[in-house]
């Protein structure tokens, strides 16, 4: 095998490395969404396992909310264990229950929800979320951390702020823009070396100089946190897209 084989050869190789260890992450990674509307971002008015999340810091401090309520939505797909007094309990279906008060619900116990579909109202805040790794919201809540598969997609552990970030189809990966951005300054073309493959692109300097392409880096530079590198048809080397 040539050298200019090799270096095709090992750049294959890279960006099927950097596709399963994405998909592995994604595995582990977190199972739940903030429950707030889509793109806003929430304070956490006080430590511990409980949230308790408001739209501003007046509002952590008992300040009479003027804006309108806010529309929440199922964390995960789940099943609606228990209903009281304002109190919302979801039995998760990749296991575990989530809690959230007080709300005006628009689901019923025994209603079955989607990650992302309206659960209800809250009329101003602070809100009340807390997460158990058992079903029916009983007993010590754990903290939304990775050590207990709570940690909320977006955040840190035990998070100061609580963002509803964007899920789902991100958009597509500019493989271009991938080799700009992993090859500053080197005026490298992105190629792919099979028109009936996604997984053979490669940047290549003007010497010839092959190297991979990093595709999952490539979707964090652009999205951030809990995204996974995906090429929905393995035949067709423009088909790679960046999820959550």
């Amino acid at each position: 095998m040539g050298a200019v084989g090799a270096l095709a050869l090992a750049a294959v190789v890279a960006v099927v490395l950097v596709v399963t260890l994405a998909r592995g992450d994604d595995d582990r990674g977190p199972r739940l969404a903030a429950p707030l509307p889509s793109g806003e971002t929430w304070i956490a008015c006080a430590d511990g396992p409980e949230l308790t999340l408001a739209r501003s810091e007046a509002l952590c401090a008992g300040a009479v909310a003027k804006s309108s309520p806010a529309v929440l939505s199922a964390p995960a797909d789940a099943r609606v264990a228990a209903l009281d007094d304002g109190a919302l309990c979801l039995d998760v279906t990749r296991g575990g229950s989530v809690r959230l008060a007080p709300l005006v619900a628009s689901v019923a116990v025994g209603d079955t929800v989607v990650g992302g579909q309206g659960i209800g109202e809250l009329d101003g805040g602070p809100l009340r979320f807390a997460v158990w790794s058992g079903s029916g919201c009983s007993g010590d809540p754990v903290p939304f951390a990775d050590a207990y598969g709570t940690r909320l997609l977006c955040a840190g552990d035990d998070p100061d702020t609580v963002t509803a970030c964007p899920a789902g189809n991100l958009g597509p990966v500019d493989l271009q823009a991938a080799c700009d951005a992993q090859y500053p300054g080197e005026n490298r073309t992105a190629l792919t070396r099979e028109s009936t493959s996604a997984y053979t692109w490669v940047c290549e300097s003007p010497t010839g100089a092959s190297g991979g392409i990093e595709v999952l880096d490539e979707c964090v530079r652009l999205f951030g946190r809990d995204v996974v590198a995906v090429a929905t048809d393995p035949g067709d080397p423009d088909s790679w897209i960046c999820e959550r």
